[in-house]
């Protein structure tokens, strides 16, 4: 395993591996980097340390001084891979921050109770100048080893980190407004019983139709073998000009690879089976988060074991991750002879987060129209604009090599946006090579349009029935869907529904006929010519009559009567056509005496008129 280079001033003062401090003293006005110490009291925080302890400024030699920052100081602190983001190191003591141990010290632990930083003078300072000192070359402030210099200077650094610090706890609270706000759409759209399974046994139903699918899949897969000369030739259809790997190496570099991006919790062996990652994020986080709280220094030791890369071929890498922002590195491969970008998948709560804002994005990549998830989108555009510095650094110091993006789980899906983001006009160096990439079971992020764009330079590798690569917005509803028709006790209540309807039409069919009235009074109208029908919104109701409309007799009402539905008046010249037209719809259509009867009358017939003017005032 190799080991980053140390800080310059632990070099210049040994205290590196138990050495100990030189005897030589140093004028502390004139000393370029102090430290700052401070100790955590119970309910205050943390605050100065006491007289037993270490004084709250010193030098590097560990002799009190007054603290040097005044209005327009000329100091900033110094960011290292081995501190946290405002650069400081943690430790139960002061004497055991020296001390090297597991995962770093760049978090705070239970058992930790002091901490220091190291502030330095700023590169031209006017003290600097007048003491006669040449700045010692500083450590980048970002994690990376092998790029000389900072790609970003530690006063950016830090106010990244408070900014991000911040912003942290809201933009949780916004990833669960959006997934709450996700499902409340799809239940108005859906409404609650339809997307919601009333019973647990819906699960193991669908669970075995799904199981028999994947099986019909496979089999169908197993039908047409991969043929065995394309394992050793390249996937890629473009080239870079020279002779490339074959299709079984470059998949395991994309597999060291994006397992290399889990750091140190992997390394450490956190995530070696199911178990020891629930207890890293239970019992173990108590104590220490091997996921988030280790340093820099830790994770770049971890990829160097884990990828085997050398000194000096890790670029970049990003360890402090939070919501949307995924850690990731930039690495050079030199046994492949490609540049990699690794994302990593999800190991945290923001992760999650991340992962939950799914809402459907609509972009145009690659020439094409889609849709993509939400979240992942905008923590590709982020690691595509944080990655530019490292990328071109190493385009322009390995020509022509391509680049491999790779991630697993989110890293995966991540890791595709980004290659279509670089492979947008502009969005690369140009002297980088042909970009790829390679996802070990990749987070479902595109519709098809776009996922079909990506297969010249994309290879997804999924594992059995792992569900990350097709679980999704649509597929989730879609899921619930499912869970719902396949319901057995949704399929009896349905069932049970539909019989009561039947036996319910059927007693209306037993009372009323088997016609009904707008077609029955339809088949009737040549033989009933001067029928006329109107809405009535009383059917059973008692109808009020006019007294005074005719002369010598009220009208004569006529109805054709349907039980179940309104009463439809039926006006005949006299008796015997109205009986002879009862007579033909009871021969034709084969109906009881009592449920078609017209009432007849000796007494003189009414106008149509009045007729129309009884019916009309009935209503």
């Amino acid at each position: 395993m190799w080991s980053l280079p140390q800080p310059p001033f632990a070099q210049a003062f040994g205290f590196f591996e138990g050495q100990s401090a030189p005897v030589s003293r140093t004028n502390s006005t004139e000393a370029d980097r102090v430290w700052q110490n401070q100790l955590h009291v119970l309910r205050l925080g943390w605050q100065a340390p006491g007289l037993l302890e270490s004084s709250s400024w010193s030098t590097v030699e560990g002799e009190p001084i007054p603290e040097p920052l005044t209005e327009g100081s000329e100091w900033e602190i110094e960011v290292l891979p081995s501190t946290d983001p405002e650069g400081w190191r943690y430790a139960s003591v002061f004497r055991h921050l020296d001390n090297a141990r597991e995962g770093g010290r760049a978090s705070c632990r239970t058992s930790d109770f002091v901490r220091r930083r190291t502030w330095r003078l700023k590169e031209g300072s006017t003290r600097r100048q007048r003491s006669g000192q040449t700045a010692a070359p500083a450590a980048p402030a970002h994690a990376g080893a092998g790029l000389e210099g900072s790609l970003i200077s530690p006063a950016t650094e830090i106010q990244g980190a408070r900014s991000r610090k911040q912003t942290e706890s809201e933009k949780r609270r916004s990833m669960v407004r959006v997934f709450i706000n996700m499902l409340i759409s799809m239940v108005k759209r859906r409404q609650l019983w339809n997307v919601m399974p009333l019973d647990p046994g819906a699960w193991f139903v669908l669970y075995r139709e799904h199981t028999a699918a994947l099986q019909q899949s496979i089999a169908s897969q197993l039908g047409n073998p991969m043929d065995p000369a394309a394992l050793h030739a390249s996937p890629w259809a473009e080239g870079c000009g020279r002779e490339e790997p074959s299709l079984v190496r470059q998949v395991l570099c994309a597999a060291v690879h994006s397992r290399a991006a889990y750091g140190y919790a992997m390394a450490a062996g956190h995530m070696s089976s199911l178990l020891k990652f629930a207890l890293m994020h239970t019992v173990h986080n108590l104590s220490f988060d091997a996921a988030g709280g280790a340093s820099g220094e830790a994770n770049n030791e971890a990829v160097a074991a884990l990828a085997g890369v050398p000194g000096g071929c890790l670029i970049m890498s990003e360890w402090h991750g939070s919501v949307l922002r995924p850690c990731h590195y930039v690495a050079v491969d030199r046994a492949n002879q490609t540049i990699v970008l690794s994302i990593r998948g999800s190991i945290q709560v923001n992760d999650v987060l991340s992962d939950l804002s799914a809402n459907p994005m609509e972009v145009t990549l690659a020439g094409m129209h889609g849709k993509v998830h939400e979240g992942l989108m905008a923590a590709a555009t982020y690691i595509h604009c944080n990655t530019g510095a490292a990328l071109h650094k190493a385009a322009t110091d390995f020509p022509g090599w391509p680049l491999l993006v790779t991630g697993h789980s989110m890293g995966g899906g991540v890791g595709a946006i980004v290659a279509l983001l670089l492979r947008e006009p502009g969005g690369c160096p140009p002297q980088l090579g042909p970009i790829r990439c390679i996802g070990v079971g990749p987070a479902a992020v595109f519709t098809r349009d776009l996922a079909e764009a990506c297969n010249p330079f994309m290879i997804s590798i999924v594992h059995g029935t792992d569900i990350v690569p097709s679980i999704s917005y649509a597929s989730v509803e879609g899921i619930f869907l499912d869970l719902v028709s396949a319901s057995p006790m949704r399929r009896a209540a349905k069932d049970i529904g539909r019989r009561f309807n039947e036996t319910i039409e059927g007693i209306k069919v037993s009372t009323a006929g088997a016609l009904k009235p707008p077609q029955l009074i339809q088949e009737l109208g040549p033989m009933l010519p001067d029928i006329s029908i109107w809405p009535i919104r009383k059917p059973w109701g008692k109808r009020k009559e006019r007294e005074d409309v005719g002369a010598d007799a009220r009208p004569q009402k006529k109805f054709a009567a349907c039980a179940g539905f309104a009463c439809i008046p039926a006006l005949a010249d006299d008796a015997a056509a109205m009986a002879a037209a009862t007579a033909a719809a009871k021969a034709q259509h084969s109906l009881p005496g009592s449920q078609f009867e017209v009432e007849s009358s000796n007494e003189r017939m009414p106008s149509k008129e009045e007729v129309e003017i009884a019916i009309k005032d009935s209503l």
